[in-house]
């Protein structure tokens, strides 16, 4: 499969079935942008660095350690 078509479909993926919220995007003007699959899909695109850190991170079996659900639960909690 050729690098660009499998880069594209992570992207794809990734952006319809693991971010399913964000904060703290705003557009140039400082609206904030919808956490979209298209916005995280063309954002993915325009930062292709934050897109390998996103696909380190969730495919890091710690992300989903018990004692790190916990804190992502309480973290969520006070926003």
């Amino acid at each position: 499969l050729d690098p660009d078509v499998s880069d594209a479909l992570m992207r794809e993926v990734y952006s319809k079935y693991i971010v399913k919220d964000w904060r703290g995007i705003n557009d140039l003007a400082g609206n904030p942008v919808p956490c979209t699959p298209e916005n995280v899909e063309a954002f993915f695109q325009a930062f292709p660095e934050l897109f390998s850190d996103v696909v380190s991170y969730a495919t890091e079996m710690a992300t989903f350690s018990e004692e790190n659900l916990e804190e992502a639960k309480e973290t969520l909690g006070k926003t």
